[in-house]
C-alpha cells in the first residue's frame, strides 16, 4: 500500500469511527413550556430531534414534555423517554425541569433528584439524573439549572458561585 493509500484508509477508518460515536446533547430554555401560549410543538420537534439527549428549563407542566415526546416519536421513526422533576420555585411561580432522550440511544439508569439546598442559594434548584449511553456503555450525570437573571449581575453571582458547591 502507497503512503496516500494508507492515509486515505486512516482517514476512513478515523471518520467511521467518530461517526459511530457521535452523541448530541443539547440544553434548552423553552420558555414556559406546557402554558396555553400557543407552542408549535412541531416547531419544537424540529429543533429537539436533532438531539439525542435534551435537558429542557422553564417547563410548566410536566404534561408539555410527553407531548413532546409523543411528537419526536412521530417525527423520528424512534421511541423516547423523558422525566420531569417536580416544581421548583420559592413563590407562586413554580416550574420544572425536564430530561427527554432517544431510548435507542440513552438509558435511564435512576438517581433523579432535586439539589438540596441547604443554604437556599437557588431560587430553583438544579436538577440532576444519571444515564447510560448505549454505544459505548458509559454512564452519565447530567444536571440543568435555571439561573435568575434579575436586572444584574449582582441578582445572577450568588446562584452562579453556589454552584461550585452542588459539583
Amino acid at each position: 500500500i502507497k503512503k496516500t493509500q494508507l492515509a486515505v484508509l486512516f482517514l476512513l477508518t478515523t471518520f467511521a469511527t467518530t461517526a459511530l460515536a457521535e452523541f448530541r446533547v443539547g440544553s434548552w430554555n423553552l420558555l414556559h413550556f406546557g402554558w396555553n401560549n400557543a407552542k408549535d410543538y412541531n416547531a419544537v420537534a424540529v429543533i429537539a430531534s436533532q438531539f439525542d439527549f435534551l435537558a429542557v428549563q422553564e417547563l410548566m407542566k410536566p404534561a408539555a414534555l410527553a407531548r413532546l415526546r409523543d411528537v419526536l416519536e412521530q417525527r423520528t421513526g424512534v421511541a423516547w423517554n423523558q422525566i420531569a422533576s417536580g416544581a421548583e420555585g420559592r413563590s407562586t411561580y413554580q416550574e420544572h425541569y425536564g430530561f427527554i432522550w432517544r431510548t435507542d440511544k440513552v438509558k435511564y439508569i435512576g438517581g433523579a433528584v432535586s439539589y438540596l439546598d441547604t443554604r437556599d442559594a437557588f431560587a430553583r434548584e438544579p436538577f440532576s439524573a444519571l444515564f447510560q449511553r448505549l454505544d459505548t456503555g458509559d454512564e452519565f450525570a447530567f444536571a440543568t439549572v435555571h439561573i435568575r437573571f434579575g436586572d444584574s449581575r449582582a441578582d445572577r453571582s450568588p446562584e452562579i458561585l453556589a454552584l461550585g458547591e452542588y459539583w
